[in-house]
């Protein structure tokens, strides 16, 4: 294999997503052309003393450094004792694969549980469900090409029921997840490009043109007409010139304003949701002008922000809605099937819900705001700012010539202007996920290597020298010397040969625990001890439930080298572990006389007989 091996853009795998980590390694395997010495393809020689028999241990040493490269080290524990690369894979294999009758069921389960998340793409989608099926076929449970695409059809929302159905008429001959993914990824192209203002239900309507309302504000206001209906004329109060003795639709006042101007309810961005939120409430239009006007310098400021940064002040919408889920703060998933109902029939399906952090402009300043409960639906493709909810919670709407104005009591809460197409935008601008900007001040080389993570001289010269990145500032551009990278980089000494070795059997005994194993033997256990003598690489091994049980076992390895072979035990060595490292251990053999000899923390290679 020619050039170096390189395992810099590979995730070290930490315990978690094996299946993801295990393709990566496979394809970098196939890279190297050494994946035939971890699968076992390439049997090792008899005799490794050849030519042949050097070459494949090579080899097999490259795989094991790939493997041993790409883990996290507490990972790394369980493969100390693996000699070649296949033991080093299969033994992570059966570790983390976990091909037993339970896990196969577990992982069906959530196969056939699997539901599309609103927020993902066709691809996310597809990835998804065949990642579950790539899983079921590690574990020997292979599912046909047809239940998976029936499962990625089936899981699709409600907006590409046309698409199942054409895609039931295609022969069967063509049905191939290929084909699936390419006629998915085109129809959602074809959704995005027809997403614009007008079939977003952009309802415009005159209302003197209208003989009769709307079904669906008949709908919406149903019940209060029946409430109406129950009470004197005389009893109730209008709500657009706020005297009693007549409804609304009697209003002399409203008559006159619906010639002279539009209503807010002339142009409205239809959106009812379907769930558990209350519909929309009427706003309340009175004839007082504003108190504060914007400059016309502000209006055009706001005319030119582009559509999908705005807020829309929308009396259908019974919600707050945004698409922008990188507003939202405090957000909670809604995966219990909510939806929306635009104008035109069309539902789109709510993601989640949470705060948006916002400032009003007012009097000519920007003052912080938020706005609650906001859905986030992320196929709206609009920021709709529902007046109803505004209503509800005791606020007034104002409409006057191009401007709205919404207040409490007395006091302006937002200002908006209206657009080309009657609808009126808000004065409103997001901070929530705003990046904040702040003055660089120059500092040095060695402060800037600090706070880039300690990058190399070469590159922060680089940075200013060649204007690679803006906003940095250096003042003082000279070589230093940095104590922590010299300390992160130095390398430990190997350790050498032992050249002291007790001539004595029985005297010097080393010792250290292995587990947890991932499976229990017969008799439950789950962790073994192994006692080994100095001079004569004599062993003993027990298998025990747990490290407290290292005590009761040395104790039957002591009294078996003095009864058995009529020696005497001087030193124990073992590492720092609490099974060894206790009061139980220590006061016994304090009574015995034998001195416990601890190795330095994290160098096993001073136990290395036992290790």
């Amino acid at each position: 294999m020619a050039g170096e091996i390189s395992m810099r853009n590979v995730v070290r795998f930490d315990g978690q997503n094996f299946q993801q980590w295990k393709f990566t390694m496979r394809t970098a395997f196939r890279a190297h052309d050494l994946l035939k010495f971890v699968e076992g393809t390439e049997m090792r020689p008899a005799d490794i003393s050849t030519a042949a028999g050097r070459a494949w241990l090579q080899e097999d040493a490259k795989a094991m450094f790939l493997i041993s490269s790409a883990i996290e080290p507490p990972q790394m524990e369980s493969l100390l004792t693996c000699d070649t690369s296949k033991e080093m894979w299969d033994k992570l294999s059966m570790i983390h694969e976990q091909k037993t009758a339970s896990h196969k069921f577990l992982l069906s389960q959530r196969f056939h549980d699997y539901r599309m998340d609103m927020a993902d793409s066709v691809m996310q989608h597809v990835s998804k469900v065949q990642n579950l099926a790539r899983q079921l076929a590690d574990l020997g449970e292979r599912l046909p090409d047809t239940q998976i695409m029936a499962k990625i059809i089936v899981t699709l929302p409600t907006k590409f029921h046309n698409f199942r159905t054409t895609w039931s008429s295609i022969e069967a001959s063509r049905q191939n997840i290929g084909f699936l993914v390419e006629r998915l990824v085109e129809e959602e192209e074809l959704m995005k490009a027809s997403d614009d203002d007008q079939n977003i239900a952009l309802i415009a309507s005159s209302r003197r043109n209208k003989p009769s309302e709307s079904d669906q504000n008949k709908q919406r206001g149903a019940s209060k007409i029946f409430e109406r209906a129950r009470k004197p004329l005389k009893d109730i109060t209008c709500y657009v010139c706020g005297e009693k003795g007549h409804v609304a639709r009697m209003c002399v006042l409203r008559k006159q304003e619906s010639s002279q101007q539009t209503s807010y309810e002339d142009c409205a961005l239809i959106a009812m949701q379907t769930s558990e939120l209350n519909s929309a409430q009427g706003a309340r239009v009175q004839n007082n002008c504003m108190v504060w006007q914007p400059t016309a310098k502000q209006i055009n400021d706001l005319m030119e922000i582009d559509q999908e940064d705005v807020w829309i002040a929308d009396s259908g919408a019974s919600a707050h809605i945004t698409f922008r889920s990188e507003w939202l703060t405090d957000y909670k998933p809604i995966t219990h099937g909510n939806t929306i109902t635009l104008g035109d029939g069309t539902e789109l399906a709510i993601a989640g819900k949470g705060t948006v952090l916002v400032e009003r402009l007012l009097d000519g300043k920007w003052k912080a705001a938020r706005l609650d409960d906001v859905l986030l639906v992320p196929e709206m493709g609009k920021n709709l700012y529902s007046i109803g909810v505004c209503t509800s919670r005791g606020l007034d709407v104002l409409y006057k010539g191009d401007a709205v104005r919404i207040k409490r009591d007395e006091s302006t809460v937002a200002v908006g202007w209206k657009q080309q197409n009657q609808l009126h935008r808000l004065f409103l601008r997001v901070t929530s996920g705003k990046k904040i900007e702040a003055n660089v001040v120059a500092a040095s080389m060695k402060t800037w290597h600090e706070r880039l993570g300690h990058l190399n001289t070469r590159a922060l010269k680089d940075i200013t020298g060649k204007g690679v990145v803006s906003g940095v500032k250096m003042n003082n551009v000279q070589d230093f010397t940095c104590a922590g990278c010299k300390f992160g980089k130095a390398h430990r000494l190997p350790f050498n040969p032992e050249v002291q070795r007790h001539t004595v059997p029985g005297e010097m005994i080393h010792s250290d625990v292995c587990g947890p194993m991932p499976i229990e033997s017969l008799k439950g256990a789950r962790f073994f001890v192994v006692f080994k003598d100095d001079a004569t690489c004599y062993r003993k091994v027990f298998f025990i439930k747990h490290k407290a049980d290292v005590l009761d076992c040395f104790k039957v390895f002591e009294r078996e080298i003095q009864n058995r072979f009529g020696r005497t035990m001087k030193i124990l060595r073992s590492d720092n572990g609490t099974e060894y490292k206790n009061k139980g251990l220590s006061n016994y053999l304090q009574s015995l006389g034998i001195v416990h000899e601890f190795t330095a923390p994290y160098t096993p290679e001073q136990n290395g007989k036992a290790e």
